[in-house]
């Protein structure tokens, strides 16, 4: 991916351990539901509902996690939107590289699929260094997850690709989120790292979605985002 030329960082002693114990500390364990309430600390520090913790450690561990396949006319939507020939690799969890096929421009992308062992994988930021260690660098994540989980899998993913990441979420997500969710998605966007664009309505679907998409950093944002016409302002 086209990112913004940065200088040669200094050498500083310990850094590496400095580094690798920030990122032990942002890793979380999902092995039971007492997990849960930590998890989401550490993905969205603040205030989360007692009802989201619960509908969250239901569908963790009832495993229902993906949502339905994405129509026509919502993955149109992300193509005119984003310069995806600037996009080297994107990995689609659980399934979806068909669906990421469709709609990543054909060239440069290489469209990836990640290996998952759990199914809570895609939930946490260790599933995606294992990814880094088998690719060597991934720029975008393709997540198509129900809404409660959306709180985890976001924030595990984008604190691991290099660009973007890119979520088809009801829209009641947004306009529903509790106070960490809500203070999340405000923080981002006053980084100017997010983007949330109008899916149209389509018969078939009974509610209605947006594309929640999230920058590393508001360069690549500008960089990659060619048309803004159906950006929504939900917050």
């Amino acid at each position: 991916m086209l990112a913004p030329k940065s200088a040669r960082p200094r050498r500083v002693v310990g850094a590496a351990a400095v580094a690798a114990a920030a990122s032990k500390l942002e890793h979380w364990s999902l092995d039971s539901a007492a997990d849960v309430p930590m998890a989401l600390d550490l993905a969205m520090a603040g205030d989360h509902s007692v009802f989201k913790i619960a509908l969250v450690t239901n569908q963790l561990f009832e495993q229902r996690l993906q949502l339905p396949s994405v129509p026509q006319p919502h993955v149109d939507v992300l193509r005119g939107a984003l310069c995806w020939s600037l996009v080297n690799n994107v990995i689609a969890l659980r399934g979806f590289k068909t669906f990421a096929c469709r709609f990543v421009v054909f060239g440069r992308a290489l469209v990836l699929k990640g290996k998952l062992v759990k199914f809570s994988d895609p939930l946490s930021p260790q599933f995606y260094d294992g990814v880094d260690k088998q690719f060597a660098s991934v720029d975008a994540a393709v997540l198509s997850i129900t809404g409660a989980l959306l709180d985890l899998a976001i924030p595990a993913a984008i604190k691991s690709v290099k660009g973007l990441v890119v979520a088809r979420v009801p829209v009641d997500h947004i306009s529903g989120a509790d106070e960490a969710c809500m203070k999340w998605l405000r923080t981002l966007q006053d980084q100017d790292c997010l983007l949330m664009l109008n899916c149209p309505s389509v018969e078939s679907e009974y509610q209605s979605f947006i594309w929640l998409i999230v920058f590393t950093n508001p360069v690549i944002k500008r960089v990659i985002l060619k048309d803004s016409s159906l950006a929504e302002h939900l917050l």
